[in-house]
């Protein structure tokens, strides 16, 4: 029965593993051997690598190659496939070891936007506003993971103010509507949409060439249990660094991203995904099992080493190794107790800090958004 069971859990585990599909090859060839390097990189990597991957090849100016990666990643990790053997497997392991990654409503809705400005840069505008349009289904639809963002309700509202500002206005009036019990509550940045509003009201056919910019680095993230509020979530999910200061004038304005760190956070509230936040209920007492055998483990093997080593030398030597051992291995399951409760914290980290948009010519204005510390971080003009 033994050797049956261990089979059993290894078969769950191999069917755990399911094999990712190939990238198709990108339409018309590639735009350079670089970017034809990191497609096929990409074709080699997690989901959350190819994302990342995705960022590379735009900052190289890959176009083709981003809306070939960028459709593959969003059809693909779009909705969520239940698999009992892998969902089974991650009682026992960190969440995420055994499943695909499912894309959050803002990974979907962005890579839309960033496939719809290459093809803006390839001088294809009917295929660009399908994708804009595109954009506001995945934000929209009701899928696995699922919500709208302030975020991009104003990158989207930017673009749309270059083809048609009256499809421009239900974004901004979505931006302008934030209330303010919401984390993502940004008093100067719902002004802004608000004075936007106004203007479209008043020359609703005034169209606006926003230049729309990525500004820093998405910081990384950290985690703590949510022991005395299991009720709502079971983590608590928030980032190491923070995020650059919202900010806007006439003619520009300046968000963070801090909500998709909330958006992440959420993953693990019982209203949201209740598997998740089912599974995350059971692991905890695994990984205490796991803490609680190994300190028993750790703690035998130092005392008996004490008692051998005491009948063979009385010199200490020998017990002083065997405690050193002891600590090894309870530090040891302290790591791997911290190992097994992790969350799933899998996430398209190669995004910015904040995006910036502006309607006045790069280096107009004298006092910017962009002005101060934030001018020594890294900035990509995603449309000019």
């Amino acid at each position: 029965m033994g050797m049956k069971a261990i089979l059993i859990v290894f078969g769950l585990l191999i069917s755990a593993c399911a094999h990712q599909s190939v990238i198709p090859n990108v339409v018309g060839g590639s735009t350079s051997q670089a970017c034809s390097r990191l497609i096929v990189k990409a074709s080699r990597e997690n989901t959350d690598d190819q994302l990342n991957r995705v960022s590379d090849l735009y900052s190289l100016s890959c176009f083709k190659e981003v809306i070939s990666l960028g459709s593959y990643l969003r059809t693909r990790y779009r909705s969520k496939f239940y698999q009992v053997s892998g969902e089974l497997a991650e009682v026992l392991a960190p969440e995420g070891s055994f499943t695909s990654y499912v894309l959050e409503s803002y990974e979907r809705t962005y890579l839309s936007l960033l496939m719809a400005i290459s093809y803006l840069n390839l001088r294809k505008e009917d295929a660009a506003l399908v994708e804009l349009r595109r954009a506001r289904d995945e934000e929209s639809a009701y899928l696995y993971s699922y919500g709208a963002d302030p975020v991009l309700s104003m990158l989207q509202a930017a673009l749309w103010d270059r083809f048609d500002p009256t499809m421009a206005r239900p974004h901004w009036k979505l931006l302008s509507e934030i209330p303010k019990e919401d984390p993502a509550f940004q008093p100067t940045i719902v002004k802004f949409a608000v004075d936007r509003i106004q203007e479209i009201d008043r020359s609703p056919q005034e169209k606006v060439r926003w230049r729309v910019a990525g500004i820093g680095n998405f910081p990384d993230l950290d985690w703590s249990t949510n022991f005395f509020n299991f009720k709502q979530n079971s983590y608590n999910i928030s980032s190491k660094s923070e995020f650059p200061a919202a900010c806007s004038n006439a003619d520009e304005a300046l968000l963070p991203t801090g909500s998709w760190v909330h958006k992440i956070s959420q993953r693990y509230k019982s209203d949201y995904h209740p598997m998740l936040y089912a599974k995350s209920l059971v692991r905890f007492p695994v990984a205490v099992t796991y803490g609680v055998v190994g300190v028993g483990l750790g703690v035998g093997l130092g005392v008996s080493g004490c008692i051998l080593t005491a009948k063979v030398s009385s010199d200490g030597k020998g017990c002083e190794e065997s405690m050193k051992m002891t600590s090894y291995i309870i530090g040891k399951t302290g790591d791997f107790v911290k190992y097994t409760m992790k969350p799933d914290l899998r996430h398209w980290s190669k995004l910015p800090s904040a995006f910036f948009v502006s309607r006045l010519p790069y280096g107009f204005a004298p006092e910017s958004c962009l002005a101060g510390s934030l001018t020594s971080m890294k900035t990509l003009y995603l449309i000019e």
